[in-house]
């Protein structure tokens, strides 16, 4: 029997953040939510996830800073950074 996935969505974009779910959840993988890096610190030790997949860009605490906190209390968490932008320069291979 294989685990079900536990995943910890982070983004101060609401869309963002119930698009990932929705892929995700067709999945298998359980998720909860936090919408900013000051909120990661909780919500991992509330939810244990597997993973936690996370903006890079936050309006109050940015996604490094928050990574940075989150596995200074928990070294082997599993951080994914992601960014987000509409600015076709950073969508491009290079």
């Amino acid at each position: 029997m294989t685990a079900i996935p536990r995943l910890l969505i982070v983004d101060d974009n609401a869309r963002v953040r119930r698009t990932i779910r929705e892929i995700v959840t067709a999945l298998g993988a359980v998720v909860e939510e936090c919408s900013d890096g000051d909120e990661v610190l909780g919500c991992f030790e509330a939810f244990h996830p597997d993973v936690v997949l996370m903006d890079i860009r936050m309006a109050r605490v940015d996604g490094i800073a928050a990574a940075i906190a989150l596995r200074a209390v928990h070294p082997a968490a599993r951080v994914i950074a992601v960014i987000v932008s509409s600015d076709p320069s950073t969508s491009r291979p290079r």
